[in-house]
């Protein structure tokens, strides 16, 4: 009788080490592991709120000019986008040593607009969408499970009912001078965008209706302070254009590229209406 108890228990202990062994965990805790990492360790490549979350600057992007502005030219306008909830959602579909990754998130806060004697606050909510591919080139028992960035896109964000989009982008500085034409194409890890620091990149924007959208683009200097700069009409191309001065500090870094209707600024009872594509860059000495 003991002997076949001996033999239950080791059955058991059997079944039991298969179990806590299944796919299914082992799946689990790859997806763990993945989002970890989005959230840690390759925050610099998945984050991008930071990027969009507004200091309070006039329409034209130099700080501290606000109050001088609205005083003297009533139709410029100082405002910000104040971010005030992230609620993001990443999934993983694993292939063998392949996982597939949706990065998605949804973006609540307020534009916060100064306007002649008042301030205007509209509630917004936007929708971003990204999309990564990891690949398993170490060890299983490693902390990252052997999971290695490979593959990412860009961030496509979008408000609700937006009426305004991007069509593609133009970047030209340095040894880069290309057409992005899908904020959700993949980019290599080793391919992304990359610059050396303080060059000086061209950007044209192409979008739906270039005379009623006002566009900016938003990065971190290298003081990692907010800046903001207006693309302007180009009434001989029929196109919005700027500057983007890379900044110094080398490493991973996001840009946004971000148009609203004109009236979201300067309509008081007029709806946010906003699309924006956001990558993330290199710097590289």
């Amino acid at each position: 009788m003991k002997r076949w108890a001996l033999v239950l228990i080791t059955i058991g202990g059997l079944i039991l080490s298969s179990c806590q062994k299944s796919p299914l965990d082992e799946t689990a805790l790859d997806q763990q592991v993945i989002e970890e990492l989005i959230t840690t360790e390759l925050a610099d490549w998945f984050d991008f709120t930071p990027v969009l979350n507004d200091t309070f600057l006039s329409d034209s992007g130099i700080v501290g000019l606000n109050s001088v502005l609205t005083d003297t030219f009533p139709f410029i306008r100082g405002w910000g986008r104040i971010i005030t909830e992230v609620s993001r959602q990443v999934s993983a579909e694993i292939r063998n040593d392949t996982a597939y990754v949706s990065v998605s998130a949804d973006i609540s806060g307020f534009l916060r607009i100064g306007a002649p004697d008042t301030v205007i606050e509209k509630p917004f909510t936007d929708h971003a969408q990204r999309y990564a591919v990891f690949v398993r080139t170490g060890r299983r028992d490693d902390p990252r499970r052997g999971w290695s960035l490979a593959r990412i896109t860009g961030t496509e964000i979008t408000a609700e009912n937006a009426t305004v989009s991007i069509d593609s982008i133009r970047v030209t500085g340095g040894d880069v001078d290309t057409v992005i034409t899908d904020a959700l194409a993949y980019w290599d890890r080793d391919q992304v965008l990359a610059f050396p620091p303080g060059t000086e990149v061209q950007v044209t924007l192409y979008v739906n209706d270039p005379e009623q959208i006002l566009a900016y683009l938003h990065y971190r200097d290298r003081l990692r302070r907010h800046r903001r700069p207006r693309f302007f009409y180009n009434p001989e191309t029929g196109q919005l254009e700027g500057i983007w001065r890379i900044p110094i500090r080398p490493g991973v870094h996001h840009v946004g590229f971000d148009i609203l209707h004109w009236s979201t600024l300067y309509v008081d009872d007029a709806p946010y209406d906003a699309h924006a594509w956001v990558f993330p860059y290199r710097v590289v000495r």
